[in-house]
C-alpha cells in the first residue's frame, strides 16, 4: 500500500512537470552539476583535442581550479569570486599568464552552457587579456647615430623627423604618417622602436 502511495505521488509529480513545460513554456529543473564534474568533463571531452602544449597547460590550470572551487556548484561559482583570483594571483604573474589560466575555466563554462549545465557564466563582462602588453625596446643613442649613418639617403630625412618628434599618434582630423624601415636599408641595426623623441621639442 505504502509503494503504491509513493508511487501515485511521484506520477503526480512528474505531471504537474510535463504541464509546466508545455502550458507555462517552463522547463524542469535541471539537476546542479559541480565544477569539479564540469572539470572532469571538459578534461575528456575538450583537452585531447588541443596541442599536446596546451593539453598540459589545461591539466595544470584546471587542477588548481578544482582544489580552490571542485566542491561549488556551478552556478555558486560568481562574477566576485574570478575577479578576486584575478586579483590575487596578479600579485605573482603577469596578466597574460592569469588571462590564459582564466581563459580555460571560461571555454569549460561555455560547454556547461551548451549542456545545459547552467544558464549564465561568471565570465559575463570580464575581459582576459591573452597576449600581454607589447614589449618595446628603445633605440639607444649610439643606435640612432648608427640608423641615420647607415640608412639609404632618401630615408635620412624621415628617419630624423621620426626621431625628433616621435611622430605621436594620429589625432582627430590629422593625416598620419608611416615610416618604415626596411633591414636592407638600416643594415647593423636590430629591431626596435625608435619613434620616441630624442630630445624635448
Amino acid at each position: 500500500m505504502q509503494d503504491r502511495t509513493v508511487a501515485r505521488e511521484i506520477f503526480a509529480a512528474w505531471q504537474v512537470q510535463l504541464a509546466r513545460a508545455r502550458w507555462l513554456s517552463l522547463r524542469a529543473p535541471t539537476p546542479q552539476h559541480t565544477v569539479q564534474e564540469l572539470l572532469a568533463e571538459y578534461t575528456a571531452k575538450v583537452t585531447p583535442r588541443k596541442s599536446p602544449a596546451s593539453q598540459r597547460r589545461d591539466h595544470v590550470v584546471l587542477e588548481r581550479f578544482r582544489k580552490r572551487w571542485g566542491n561549488l556548484d556551478l552556478d555558486q561559482l560568481s562574477n566576485k569570486t574570478v575577479e578576486d583570483y584575478l586579483t590575487e594571483r596578479l600579485h605573482t604573474v603577469t596578466v597574460a599568464t592569469v588571462s590564459k589560466e582564466l581563459g580555460v575555466l571560461k571555454s569549460a563554462y561555455a560547454r556547461a552552457m551548451r549542456w545545459d549545465w547552467v544558464s549564465t557564466s561568471p565570465f559575463r563582462g570580464i575581459a582576459l587579456n591573452q597576449e600581454g602588453e607589447e614589449r618595446v625596446r628603445w633605440l639607444t643613442d649610439d643606435e640612432e647615430a648608427r640608423l641615420v649613418a647607415t640608412a639609404a639617403p632618401w630615408l635620412c630625412e624621415l628617419i630624423l623627423v621620426g626621431l625628433d618628434t616621435g611622430l605621436p599618434p594620429k589625432q582627430s582630423g590629422e593625416p598620419t604618417m608611416i615610416l618604415v624601415a626596411r633591414s636592407r636599408d638600416c643594415p647593423g641595426i636590430p629591431h626596435a622602436n625608435w619613434s620616441r623623441p630624442r630630445r624635448r621639442r
